[in-house]
């Protein structure tokens, strides 16, 4: 270094150097007021090394050189291991070096938050995640630089700085990518506005129908005014009008016709909806998305797998579709310069099944390999999250079989049928038939009037009509769907039948066979009724000159009779109008809406019927003209009178499901396609078809009457059983076939709709999922655990565990004795608050040999047998039995205090507080010196649980043994009680403020329904210290009813009624409480006001 004249410090400038930074390193630093934000840079200079080089100016002496290793880990200043301070909570700031950090206006908002309320999550608070394993940690070697001869002013203080050289940095901004986070967990626990997705003519049902609970009929009220969005492109955004309140809003989606959506629709539909969220975050008065000035408010969402399902959209499409439509919003949003009010800074995917959550980290993880992708989002935590709610499944349901589509189209110019088949080749193949149709024709009049199967004609039909390329695919016996138009959908493809197939059964026998119509005609807003109602016709009653025409039709009315009772059985309301007048019929078919409806009796279609007595006359000469018949399309309801399209068309509720059972009523015109002959509205079933019905069941052709029926009552049998809308119809062909071979009828029905339709009484929808047949006890124990889940979210009822006990009794009564499923169903039991029964499975459950499952039950068992005993005495059901209840609550002290004393380590912070708990309701069961006694151990067990888990480093607290010791303290004091280890009393006020400091800032990151009733704890037991309960009783009241919308379970509410109930009488027996009746009054009144929340639960 001498050759560059470069001067060497001197050892004592050294030595100050060093003294002045030991100095400043052992200068503790507030945690509470101190944060750091880390910069991150290519290249890091981390150590050095000697380099012996070769140098032609030096040819006699070895040439040394010092080479710098740089490490990825750093700012390109300090690495992050030497620069981060111990025990100070961290940010990072990914490809921002050191010294261009203080000159970053994209993280302007981020320093501002952090400098006013000393927290932000709009930077992440872990490392990339390539960068975060110092043990993978790849070093490399920094490029010897030639520093520019004439430096500026900014050139040589960003080299002092540590920044970028202006020459060499892009100017363009980095804008802060978007966070991801996948959460296994209910909707009610979301983090922000749901996003959800609604298909053209659906009803409100799962996740929207909680969202519409939620928020107070919103959604309903928009479907009942046509404003819902269904359509592709259209979108609502409904924020919750309680600030605070989860969840916060819904973003409802148009899908558009099922079937029809693609990732590319999918995207453009939902940046619209995500724009349309952002402007309303950013014209939001209230604080709810952010109130700092300068700061955009944050537009942040939560999101399911919109598209999948019965959208046949994969997993993997639908998280691509929604972050690509997240980024393109974004970027209209910058270039429109709303940035500043506005951003999208985080998006949450949220997936009940936990199997489902797992696929949408991996496909995330994928999907963010894509280079457009990576640098608008970070998935920092890269992990699953575990949400409240979530449930589990044992066994993995595989999707709906792909179903073939197959789509068949009338080439009106050359008079062919033209057939485009999609493949899983990822190609579609097209084929024409250009044969004679006209002698296909000839053979489908004979076929279709005939009800005797006739296999030959329809080996002539299979040859004539479908092309050879698909033959060849015939014996792969593919599910198919076919999509036809108003001239093909006339040819009776259920009836064809390969002479070269495998099998002897016809091939819509063998597989499913469904069509979906091709129209430019529907109705575009489709109103469903909400109730389980079903309308059912049967053998309308002919009179006068149409009586011979259309004589009683026994079949008919037999299948009506049959089908009514079967779907009244089912759980269904049935209107049944068998053998009745058209006045009647009208008249019921208006009066109310229908789920269902179901056709059976004479139909015709495009009949010509002559007009009687008719007086019209020549508009020129006034004489009488001669009488031209008239045209009908629909179902004989009664002399000259018929169920036309026209009143199909008048009907404002559409059924999801219409069955036709009518003699030719569903066949569609062939032959010359006039413009009027053609027109699928001129026919009844499609009429159903275009106002958005679901799914719709037509007879083509003439049906014999007991294959009609045996079709019918399968098809229902099967679709109630719980199978979908193309298993049911193939199943009742099955049947159909097997037990009426000789007939055609298995194939006289042509079935539009969607495969994976499906229909249920919605009262069996909302409690859960359709009935099973268990093989395992495994299943039954995953059932359990996810009900006893749905309870702990305020949605599972005792019915349901019922419902899945006598499903395990069907199995095997034996199983009953499993210790998993006893403690499965004791669990279960405890949650509802039926603690007697969850008492004796666990019991069970401990009994049983070579048993599986964790120390939580032991637990529980001991919690519930404590409530038992505060039951036993506090109910009001019979005499109060004292000794019962403290003969309960002293076993559970003897269980938990074993637990304690297992080993060594076994005194957790769960098991002390449970011991806390077990001492506080035996105070309340107790009096005198038991109950003094009581409340000095509940402090002391809740005070040591608090100990336990408290980490103020770690930023860790639990509020609940906290605010139950706090308020075992208060209630220590007015009984004029000390306890014997304790020095002071606790900062009441300093302890409450930091519980709701951190139950917000918990709320925010995980909800919950604990986190969100923390805030009035700690309000009452403030108040409670300070004497000014009276006083704040309506703010308190208000914060537990928010808290309660959050899905509590029974057990969980109830709990917090009984903490009030608890302190109130405990109050009442304190000799040295100021102001005691006040008090104690208000608290009474905040009971009664929370009861309703609860009633008959607790």
């Amino acid at each position: 270094m001498g050759n560059y004249q470069v001067r060497l410090p001197s050892a004592a400038d050294l030595q100050q150097a060093r003294r002045t930074w030991e100095t400043i390193l052992a200068v503790p630093l507030d945690s509470n007021r101190t944060f750091y934000v880390a910069g991150q840079a290519r290249e890091t200079p981390v150590a050095w090394r000697q380099e012996i080089i070769d140098d032609p100016e030096h040819l006699d002496d070895a040439c040394h050189r010092i080479v710098f290793e740089a490490t990825a880990r750093g700012d390109g200043r300090v690495t992050w291991e030497s620069g981060i301070p111990l025990n100070v909570r961290t940010w990072f700031l990914p490809q921002v070096e050191h010294g261009d950090l203080p000159a970053h206006p994209e993280a302007f908002p981020a320093y501002l938050e952090l400098l006013e309320t000393g927290s932000t999550d709009r930077l992440p608070t872990t490392a990339p995640a390539a960068l975060r394993s110092a043990a993978l940690e790849q070093r490399t070697t920094l490029p010897r630089q030639v520093p520019p001869l004439l430096p500026d002013e900014r050139e040589l203080a960003g080299t002092v700085l540590g920044s970028k050289s202006p020459r060499s940095k892009k100017m363009r901004p980095v804008r802060l990518p978007t966070s991801i986070s996948v959460t296994h967990g209910d909707i009610s626990y979301a983090l922000y506005p749901v996003c959800v997705g609604h298909y053209a003519g659906d009803t409100i049902v799962s996740a929207e129908k909680y969202l519409d609970r939620a928020l107070g009929g919103r959604l309903q009220e928009r479907v009942l005014l046509g404003l819902y969005p269904g359509k592709l492109n259209t979108c609502e955004v409904l924020l919750n009008p309680i600030k605070g309140a989860k969840p916060a809003g819904a973003i409802v989606i148009g899908l558009g016709q099922v079937g029809d959506l693609s990732p590319g629709s999918l995207e453009t539909t939902f940046t619209q909806a995500v724009l349309k969220y952002a402007l309303q975050v950013a014209e939001c008065t209230d604080e709810r998305f952010g109130a700092l000035s300068g700061v955009p408010r944050s537009a942040r969402i939560t999101t399911l797998l919109v598209g999948t399902g019965a959208g046949g959209m994969t997993v993997r499409d639908s998280i691509e579709a929604i972050l690509r439509s997240v980024a393109a919003a974004s970027r209209i949003i910058g270039d429109q310069g709303l940035n500043s009010k506005v951003c999208i800074d985080a998006v949450e995917f949220m997936e009940l099944w936990q199997d489902t959550a797992i696929q949408v980290a991996q496909d995330l993880e994928r999907v963010l390999l894509d280079g457009s992708l990576t640098g608008s989002f970070s998935w920092q935590e890269q992990k699953v999250n575990h949400g409240e709610g979530g449930r589990r499944r044992i066994q993995y349901e595989d999707p709906p079989n792909w179903w073939r589509r197959l789509e068949i189209v009338h080439d009106r110019k050359y008079g062919e049928l033209r057939f485009t088949a999609l493949t899983d080749r990822a190609r579609a193949e097209r084929s024409l038939v250009s044969g004679q149709l006209q002698l296909a024709d000839d053979l489908i009049r004979r076929t279709i009037t005939d009800t005797s199967r006739d296999p030959k004609t329809a080996h002539a039909l299979f040859e004539m009509l479908i092309p050879n390329r698909l033959k060849e695919l015939s014996p792969d016996q593919d599910d198919l769907v076919m999509v036809v138009d108003e001239v093909s959908g006339g040819y009776p493809w259920e009836l064809l039948e390969d002479r070269w197939s495998r099998g002897e059964r016809p091939p819509a026998v063998a597989t499913g066979m469904l069509r979906q119509l091709k129209t430019d005609v529907f109705r575009e807003q489709p109103v469903s009724t909400f109730e389980d109602t079903v309308y059912v016709v049967g053998d309308p009653l002919v009179t006068g000159a149409l009586a011979d025409i259309f004589p009683p039709l026994e079949g008919a009315r037999k299948e009506a009779v049959v089908v009514a009772d079967f779907l009244q059985q089912s759980g269904f309301v049935v209107t049944s109008q068998i053998r009745s007048d058209p006045q009647s019929i009208m008249a019921g078919l208006h009066d109310s809406g229908y789920r269902i409806l179901h056709l059976a009796g004479h139909g015709v279609h495009n009949h010509k019927f002559p007009l009687i007595n008719s007086t019209a006359t020549c508009q020129l000469c006034d004489q009488l003209l001669t009488p031209q018949p008239k045209v009908i399309s629909g179902m004989v309801i009664g002399e000259n009178a018929f169920l036309t399209p026209g009143d199909v068309e008048q009907m404002r509720r559409v059924p999801e499901l219409v069955f036709i059972n009518c003699c030719h009523l569903g066949n569609l015109e062939r032959g010359p396609a006039t413009e009027d002959r053609s027109r699928l509205a001129a026919n009844i079933a499609a009429q159903f078809i275009q106002m958005g019905v679901k799914a719709v069941v037509a007879a083509g052709w003439a049906v014999d009457d007991a294959a009609a029926q045996t079709f019918a009552v399968s098809f229902y049998r099967h679709l109630l059983a719980g199978d979908n809308y193309g298993e049911a119809v193939r199943a009742a062909r099955e049947e159909t076939f097997n037990l009426h071979g000789t007939t055609n009828t298995w194939g006289a029905y042509q079935c539009y709709g969607d495969p994976a339709f499906r229909l249920r009484p919605r009262k069996q929808q909302a409690n859960g999922a359709r009935r099973r047949k268990y093989v395992l006890p495994a299943q039954a124990v995953t059932a359990l655990q996810n009900l006893t889940c749905q309870i702990r979210t305020g949605s599972g009822t005792l019915d349901q565990l019922e419902e899945v006990l006598q499903q395990v009794k069907d199995a095997d009564e034996e199983w009953l004795k499993v210790p998993e499923v006893s403690a499965a169903l004791g669990l279960a039991y405890g949650e509802l608050g039926v603690f007697g029964k969850a008492v004796a499975q666990l019991d069970q459950a401990l009994r049983g040999e070579k048993a599986e499952f964790p120390l939580l039950v032991v637990e529980q068992r001991a919690n519930f047998k404590t409530r038992w005993g505060v039951e036993l005495v506090r109910s009001g059901k019979g005499t109060p039995d004292f000794q019962a209840a403290e003969r309960l609550t002293k076993e559970a002290i003897a269980d938990i205090q074993r637990l304690l004393e297992f080993t060594p380590d076994a005194e957790t912070a769960e098991r002390l507080a449970l011991m806390g708990s077990a001492h506080k309701r035996l105070a309340w069961i107790s009096q005198g010196e038991k109950r003094t006694d009581s409340l000095l151990k509940m402090a002391e067990y809740y005070r040591r649980a608090h100990e336990k888990r408290y980490d103020k480093k770690s930023n860790k607290l639990d509020a609940y043994p906290l605010l139950n010791w706090l308020s075992a303290e208060i209630l220590c004091g007015w009984h004029g009680l000390k306890g014997k280890e304790q020095d002071a009393s606790p900062n009441i006020r300093e302890w409450c403020e930091e519980a709701r400091a951190y139950a917000e800032a918990q709320d925010g990151i995980a909800p919950s329904f604990w986190n969100s009733v923390v805030i009035p704890e700690c309000d009452l037991v403030q108040a409670l210290a300070d004497g000014t309960l009276s006083r704040q009783k309506e703010s308190i009241t208000t914060a537990y009813g928010q808290a309660s919308t959050r899905g509590a379970s029974p057990r969980e509410f109830c709990s917090v009624l009984e903490q009030l109930e608890w302190l109130a009488e405990m109050m009442e027996g304190a000799a040295k409480l100021k102001g005691k009746q006040r008090q104690t009054a208000a608290l009474r009144e905040i009971l009664a006001q929370l009861a309703p929340y609860v009633e008959g639960a607790c």
